[in-house]
């Protein structure tokens, strides 16, 4: 169930209904670094620089054994951090 939630997150995203989005996000799988991705994108297009940061920082951090996933989310989260000013 949480991939239909993925999805739906990701299509509110597209449309720009990003508190919608975000909520689609809370009741996907938080585990998945794709995930923390796409929310701190959300929370960043909506103009939450702080919760964009963390969640950034969490896909950075994320720590996980044969992830494929995170191999392809963490440059970009670095890059969005780096367009903020964070890192």
């Amino acid at each position: 169930m949480w991939r239909y939630h993925a999805l739906l997150g990701l299509i509110a995203l597209q449309a720009k209904q990003y508190d919608e989005a975000l909520g689609e996000f809370r009741r996907s799988d938080l585990q998945d670094p794709n995930i923390l991705y796409y929310t701190a994108v959300a929370y960043q297009a909506k103009g939450d620089v702080s919760q964009a940061h963390k969640f950034y920082q969490k896909v950075i951090n994320y720590h996980a054994l044969n992830s494929v996933t995170y191999s392809f989310v963490r440059h970009k989260a670095k890059a969005r951090l780096a367009e903020m000013g964070a890192v």
